[in-house]
């Protein structure tokens, strides 16, 4: 119209077969365009910071105890092994704390374990050492050395040689 650019739009009222014709200057649009992208723009840079804060928060409640769970199994690698994890959730990384703490009370219950039964196995073979030295051999060879002593009239040897064998005597008969 008047070589000014318009928008026109029209509508038909179909009870009265009238047409609505309503005309527009693009001029006119265009600072009310501009608004609206501004308004958009805002909106997508909230949302989107809005995102990256969530993201970082949500982010921390999960990197936050792996990175407990990975100091744990630092000071147990380092032989700590009375180090326990103290993470307390109901999701995945709480059952792998438990699990975690788990596997080392059991590792501590076989150490215990294996200790008392290296004990025992120590206990054992002092006491086989010490069957394999067979006292009734050694009181036989004492007797006969205190014979050989009142033979040769050595009542010194005779008298420490039987000292020695009732101390073996008495021995045997108390383990």
């Amino acid at each position: 119209i008047k070589d000014v650019k318009c928008l026109i739009t029209a509508t038909r009222l179909n009870n009265f077969d009238w047409w609505v014709v309503n005309y527009m200057p693009v001029t006119s649009l265009l600072p009310e365009n501009g608004k609206i992208t501004g308004i958009i723009l805002l909106f997508f840079t909230a949302c989107f910071a809005l995102a990256g804060i969530s993201w970082y928060f949500v982010s921390y409640q999960i990197v936050k105890p792996i990175n407990q769970l990975t100091e744990t199994t630092k000071k147990v690698y380092s032989g700590n092994i009375s180090e326990r994890s103290y993470i307390t959730s109901n999701d995945e990384l709480g059952e792998l704390s438990d699990n975690f703490n788990f596997m080392l009370d059991y590792l501590s219950e076989l150490m215990k374990k294996v200790v008392c039964e290296e004990t025992k196995r120590k206990d054992a073979e002092y006491k086989a050492l010490i069957a394999q030295i067979n006292p009734h051999f050694l009181y036989n060879t004492l007797n006969s050395i205190k014979w050989m002593a009142v033979l040769n009239n050595a009542h010194n040897i005779q008298s420490a040689i039987e000292s020695l064998s009732r101390l073996l005597k008495y021995s045997i008969y108390s383990i």
